[in-house]
């Protein structure tokens, strides 16, 4: 019943236009961006990446991808999260998660649709979207980046325009100072007679 009422109410905005029904409305020049752009990290140390959004207006679905590098870093689904609006209980939210364990490319899927056609507010403004958690497992320079990207407004399916900004994080082998004592042997004997003038060795 709710599928065919939302069906009817986009055909009677398509119909009637602004007089009852609210104009789409975004701003140019969102960004869809991994912050931070680039990091350093200790093998072994786990870390966190955000996806946010800047300048969005009446943002209701995004769905992408972000593609990485599995032999340097490992995707720790249970300790990553939607954040900001998409946490509203109306909204349906896959969770986050790899298309296929451990290749390198999760998939990312939110949706207000319905909770902004029950009265929710979409998106708007500045918001961090999601927070993915990670640990370095190999030395190296991982750039993450999104592919795959949709992303829609609360009146429609047509594409919103979006530049995108990916991230560069570098792990390193952690700094272990040397504490251990240089041993100092003699080769040879302890006590040697030398004739003056003689060389020795």
């Amino acid at each position: 019943m709710k599928n065919k009422f939302c069906v009817y109410y986009l055909l009677l905005c398509l119909t009637l236009g602004s007089v009852f029904c609210p104009q789409k409305a975004y701003a140019d020049g969102e960004i869809l961006a991994l912050k931070p752009s680039s990091l350093e990290v200790n093998l072994g140390d786990n870390l966190e990446i955000i996806i946010h959004i800047s300048n969005a207006s009446n943002l209701a679905s995004l769905a992408t991808d972000i593609t990485y590098n599995p032999e340097l870093l490992q995707f720790n689904p249970d300790l990553s999260t939607y954040v900001g609006i998409f946490n509203d209980p109306t909204a349906f939210s896959l969770p986050i998660e790899e298309m296929v364990s451990g290749n390198g490319d999760i998939m990312l899927y939110a949706d207000i649709f319905e909770s902004v056609m029950s009265g929710g507010d979409a998106i708007n403004g500045d918001v961090d979207l999601a927070i993915l958690s990670f640990t370095a497992i190999n030395t190296g320079i991982d750039n993450l980046e999104f592919s795959g990207l949709f992303i829609t407004d609360d009146m429609s399916t047509e594409l919103i325009p979006l530049s995108q900004e990916g991230a560069a994080v570098t792990i390193i082998a952690p700094y272990v100072p040397d504490v251990i004592s240089p041993v100092i042997t003699l080769n040879g004997s302890s006590t040697i007679d030398l004739i003056v003038g003689e060389e020795y060795t």
